[in-house]
């Protein structure tokens, strides 16, 4: 049985986080600046932990009431909302304390445990405001934008011995108490908004108000994203979380880096309700077999038949070059062959095959396909011919 150190776990995506590895058979060891026994369900399997990850004595106490774990989250973050020149410089380094300083200090106590046993999982849930600037969150932004890097180059430096490192992104939580805790937060450090900016913050808390329609990050969302981050290695580092953040984060992507994200998550990863977010409802494949769908549902349906026709299934990039819209993918697929495949009784062969496609992309969506597969091959491979 596996174990997990999760910090911020009163509320919000830490407590979700907590129960949904606690449900699939993991030991939860569930931290809290003020521990709440009665915030996750009684089990044998879970310990609630006193943590103030500004606090070096707390950390200290923790790794050694933790012991060996096997991946770390770090969640414990606060909110600020203000206009930076109402906003301390006393407020803003606290800002940074918990959310930059504090997973820095949680990750660096844990490393060496991590580093001398060669395996282990860090993520570190991060903002989706890092994607898309937004007003009145100057500060809070630059302090999860320095935890995006701080992240990533982590990753580097932890390659060599086996530890992976993840960031999760997620959006706009209205289901938690985050944006009360940060109201709370913020009045007990005196931030205040200047008179002469009082029309501005009018017309932003009114743009806020008129969001309440579109689409949001559920807690559940971190908790299934951070699942994925920590148990599948082939998922890239950056991960967003909830339907805004998706949305938001294509924007940050080149369109060799949206055939990447199609390749990783849906032919190999085979999370099929990706697809109507990754392809156009417009989407036209120029190369399908005559009486074949040719259009979005094409898409799925090809996939889901792959996967059930091949296990083990991998999908190795050997080339992903863009050039205006459009990008060109030379690929390798690797599985086995236990279901049947467009009438080809599964055969239990090991099949390699490769597939070299082009495809145009409109408003980050795929919307044009051509492609060339070794079909021979892979028909010799299941035995479909000799």
């Amino acid at each position: 049985m596996k174990t997990i150190l999760i910090t911020g776990c009163s509320s919000g995506f830490g407590l979700e986080t907590a129960r949904y590895f606690l449900e699939r058979g993991w030991k939860v060891i569930a931290t809290m600046r003020t521990p709440r026994e009665d915030a996750l369900p009684r089990s044998e399997h879970l310990r609630v932990v006193a943590l103030d990850v500004t606090d070096e004595e707390s950390i200290r106490k923790t790794v050694e009431a933790a012991g060996p774990i096997d991946a770390l989250v770090n969640n414990a973050g606060v909110g600020l909302m203000s206009v930076f020149e109402g906003t301390s410089m006393e407020t803003v380094r606290a800002t940074f304390e918990t959310n930059t300083f504090g997973t820095m200090a949680v990750t660096q106590a844990f490393l060496p445990q991590f580093r001398q046993r060669r395996a282990g999982v860090i993520v570190n849930v991060s903002s989706a405001t890092t994607l898309k600037a937004l007003p009145m969150l100057a500060a809070y932004t630059a302090s999860k934008a320095a935890l995006n890097a701080f992240t990533e180059s982590l990753a580097h430096e932890l390659q060599p011995f086996g530890v992976r490192v993840s960031l999760v992104i997620p959006g706009r939580s209205p289901e938690t108490p985050f944006a009360g805790n940060a109201q709370a937060w913020m009045r007990t450090r005196g931030v205040d908004v200047p008179d002469a900016y009082s029309d501005f913050t009018r017309g932003v808390f009114e743009r806020i108000r008129g969001q309440q329609s579109e689409p949001f990050t559920r807690p559940l969302d971190v908790a299934e994203v951070i699942w994925r981050a920590v148990n599948d290695p082939s998922l890239p580092i950056r991960q967003p979380a909830g339907a805004d953040a998706v949305e938001w984060a294509k924007g940050t992507k080149s369109n060799v880096d949206r055939m990447r994200y199609f390749v990783e998550q849906v032919q190999q990863g085979g999370r099929f309700e990706l697809i109507d977010s990754l392809v156009h409802a417009e989407y036209r494949n120029h190369t399908v077999e005559p009486g074949q769908a040719d259009d979005r549902d094409g898409v799925r349906a090809t996939m889901v038949a792959m996967h059930a026709a091949f296990s083990d299934l991998t999908v190795r990039i050997l080339h992903c070059v863009g050039d205006a819209d459009f990008v060109a993918t030379h690929k390798v697929f690797r599985a086995r062959h236990t279901g049947t495949w467009f009438g080809v009784p599964p055969s239990g062969n090991q099949v390699e095959f490769r597939v070299m496609d082009l495809v145009r992309y409109r408003d980050g969506q795929m919307v044009e396909h051509w492609a060339i597969a070794d079909a021979l091959t892979l028909l010799r491979q299941t035995g479909a011919i000799t």
